[in-house]
């Protein structure tokens, strides 16, 4: 079942986690919303798109064992700047040298 931006497939729960591609590429701390409040946890550097990620326990309680719950899964989404600066577009060039 589809409810906004999180999917519920048993007691699994599923959403999108949308992420600057700096975050991508260097990793870091996030904020994720889960049906239980906010959790923080440290995304690794160099993620790939559509990554997933899951947080054990997070999903919906199992109907007959009230103390398990399903898990939550995130699937990583880049967020690319949009309207860059002189100063950002010189930095992405410089980086795409290094690329090559």
């Amino acid at each position: 079942m589809l409810m906004g931006n999180i999917l519920f497939k048993g007691t699994d729960v599923y959403s999108l986690l949308h992420i600057p591609v700096t975050l991508a590429l260097l990793g870091g701390v996030v904020q994720l919303d889960t049906l239980y409040g906010e959790v923080e946890t440290k995304l690794p550097s160099s993620l790939q798109p559509d990554k997933m990620f899951k947080l054990d326990g997070y999903g919906l309680p199992y109907t007959d064992l009230k103390a398990t719950k399903g898990d939550h899964y995130f699937k990583i989404k880049y967020v690319m700047p949009e309207n860059l600066n002189k100063n950002q577009i010189s930095m992405w060039q410089e980086f795409s040298k290094l690329d090559n």
